[in-house]
């Protein structure tokens, strides 16, 4: 596979994107990341992205599932009991039937939305495990069902990314702040001790005059 190519056909928006997180990386952590280093990361990660893009394809996908029995290349279909089947939950007959009925709705709340919540299985009846719960407020790679090329999710993605930079840009300040209080709270003490030597050598010597 060849992928010198990607240098001069890479992706300006995913560059956009990556330039982005770097930014947040280093408005978060306060450091600064040399600028060579991040060019070097970004072309990395897009080599990446281009060889599991040249050997990862649909095609190859539904093949694997058509061997293992869960696409069925002629009529264009999955079968979900195959799927289900392979849950690391119990789950019952009549709790299969569930799903499979409203798989669709699913589907629609998914590609609309980007994610499936909670909420979403509630609304349908389709039981959680209780040990996996609360996944919606999680890191994104952490999340219960996300589409992360989806325009609304990439939305959420962005308006989160641009929070969090300016609650550590707020953070940031505040510690600065903190430091610069500190600091001529530690110049006002060194002062009153100088003034307060100065005055006790003056006392001194004005003492060692009355003696004279």
């Amino acid at each position: 596979m060849v992928l010198t190519p990607l240098i001069v056909t890479m992706d300006t928006h995913m560059l956009a994107r990556l330039e982005a997180i770097y930014k947040t990386h280093n408005t978060t952590t306060g450091g600064k990341m040399p600028s060579n280093h991040i060019k070097m990361a970004k072309h990395g990660l897009l080599r990446v992205q281009q060889a599991i893009k040249s050997s990862v394809s649909t095609k190859m996908i539904k093949d694997s599932f058509s061997r293992a029995g869960i696409y069925n290349s002629n009529t264009a279909s999955y079968d979900l009991s195959k799927i289900l089947a392979n849950c690391t939950s119990t789950i019952t007959i009549e709790e299969e039937s569930q799903i499979i009925e409203v798989v669709p709705k699913l589907a629609k709340v998914l590609n609309e939305n980007g994610e499936l919540l909670d909420s979403d299985f509630d609304k349908h009846n389709i039981i959680v495990n209780e040990n996996i719960r609360s996944k919606d407020n999680l890191i994104i790679s952490r999340k219960r069902m996300v589409l992360l090329t989806n325009a609304a999710m990439v939305q959420k993605e962005e308006a989160r990314r641009k929070k969090k930079a300016e609650e550590a840009k707020v953070n940031l300040e505040k510690k600065r702040e903190r430091k610069e209080k500190s600091e001529a709270k530690k110049k006002s003490k060194v002062a009153k001790q100088t003034k307060a030597q100065s005055i006790g050598i003056e006392r001194d010597m004005e003492s060692d005059e009355e003696e004279e």
